[in-house]
């Protein structure tokens, strides 16, 4: 992975940083520690780094498309989980639907 794409990884990062930073300059609603900024920093950029890498590996752009799709699920499955705590129903129809993303991704990098 080239130098220049973790460091605009890192800015982006940042910048979706500053959101909430913002916000809780103006409102009382948004109530984030240090603990909440470095978690969800590490998450941010750590799911900037997955979607680089495995778009890296993606030759068509279905497959870079689907890799996306599953990196941004993977995401939302993490921050929602750990930000609200889902019912279990809905979990279990959320792992399904994403290991039957992963099995299409799977099947479409070995199809290659």
């Amino acid at each position: 992975m080239q130098k220049k794409n973790i460091i605009k990884i890192a800015i982006i990062t940042v910048l979706i940083l500053l959101v909430p930073l913002v916000a809780m300059q103006f409102s009382d609603q948004v109530q984030w520690g240090a603990w909440d900024f470095i978690f969800m920093g590490a998450l941010l950029f750590l799911t900037g780094l997955a979607y680089v890498h495995f778009v890296q590996k993606g030759s068509t752009k279905a497959h870079r498309f689907s890799i996306g799709i599953l990196v941004l699920s993977a995401f939302i499955f993490i921050w929602v989980n750990l930000s609200v705590n889902v019912p279990l129903l809905w979990d279990g129809l959320f792992i399904l639907l994403w290991g039957g993303a992963i099995l299409l991704l799977r099947r479409a990098i070995l199809s290659r």
